[in-house]
């Protein structure tokens, strides 16, 4: 492809020019969405290039990783040390060598007809170094994997693909989870937090994927927790109240409600998903008599960074009641 077609006529130069190597290493066919696969990795191939790191020439995923490819002629040490601190911040614990070019490499350009033959290269592969970066640390997604049954979908699998079609604004889909967890119950959730507090990982919880805004409900490259499963609904007719899973939309609700002779103070849209709309207080066509829909709240149950599920009420935590309401 790119790489194939531009990789020899630039190494063919001499001397070989950088900036045309590191245009083939990006290879814009493939890399666009193979950068994504390891994180961080995106980051350090837009930061990094011959014009902001001396003897660098590229940088690129070699095959489906997790092996990371960097063509230098110098400072191989500088350049390792920077690609594996980026890695750092994700956690991923890196190894890095120089690979040595095999016996007799040889790059060849052939001569155009109206100037005279540019020789053979001998010895041009053979000061461009390679280095190897191993990621070797497991990320959140596989962690949630082996440690959990908790239900994941992973780029390019129907269900993940389905998932990323439900936002309100297509650039929110845009943006690609390492992969999409989805609990079933809060114990699941607060198994989820246990591993990110662990981790270094963004990542982002979505409700309805209403909040047009990217990051808010949405991550790129790090777990994506789709509260879709966290659907129930129980009506309690002696009490008069309602417990509602964040993974619902407003027009579900309504469908359980329907024939209770009960209603709530919900969103104006039925596809408008729970858990944002009650996080940011939530405008009702019911609000001019009744109010923001957050100050009908009379609990919430809530897993806290430490993992810990809590039950929040104005009595036992009033601080962090007041902030739910509308906080978020």
């Amino acid at each position: 492809m790119q790489r194939i077609a531009l990789l020899p006529v630039a190494l063919g130069q001499s001397p070989p020019d950088p900036e045309l190597i590191n245009l083939a290493m990006q290879d814009k066919l493939h890399q666009q969405y193979r950068q994504t696969l390891i994180p961080g990795l995106e980051e350090i191939v837009q930061s990094m290039s011959p014009s902001t790191q001396e003897g660098l020439l590229g940088v690129c995923l070699s095959g489906a990783g997790p092996t990371i490819l960097a063509l230098a002629t110098s400072h191989f040490d500088e350049i390792a040390e920077r690609i594996i601190a980026r890695f750092r911040k994700e956690n991923i614990d890196c190894q890095w060598k120089i690979l040595e070019p095999a016996e007799g490499t040889r790059v060849s350009k052939t001569s155009d007809v109206a100037r005279p033959a540019t020789p053979n290269f001998t010895g041009v592969v053979a000061v461009v170094a390679a280095l190897v970066t191993v990621a070797a640390a497991q990320s959140a997604c596989d962690l949630v994997g082996s440690q959990t049954s908790i239900e994941s979908y992973k780029r390019f699998q129907p269900a993940y693909t389905s998932e990323q079609t439900e936002y309100w604004s297509t650039a929110c889909g845009d943006l690609k989870p390492s992969c999409i967890l989805m609990p079933t119950t809060t114990q699941e959730v607060s198994a989820i937090v246990s591993i990110l507090a662990a981790s270094n990982e963004t990542f982002a919880v979505k409700s309805g994927g209403h909040n047009p805004n990217n990051y808010f409900a949405s991550v790129d490259g790090g777990p994506l927790i789709s509260t879709k499963n966290l659907d129930q609904i129980i009506f309690d007719p002696a009490t008069k109240t309602v417990r509602v899973g964040p993974g619902n939309r407003w027009d579900e609700v309504s469908k359980a409600l329907d024939g209770s002779g009960y209603s709530v103070v919900g969103g104006r849209i039925g596809n408008v998903g729970v858990g944002g709309y009650m996080l940011g207080a939530g405008l009702s066509f019911m609000s001019t008599e009744y109010g923001w829909a957050a100050n009908s709240v009379l609990e919430y149950e809530l897993v806290l960074a430490n993992a810990s599920i809590v039950h929040v009420t104005e009595h036992n935590h009033p601080d962090l009641f007041i902030a739910l309401k509308g906080g978020g």
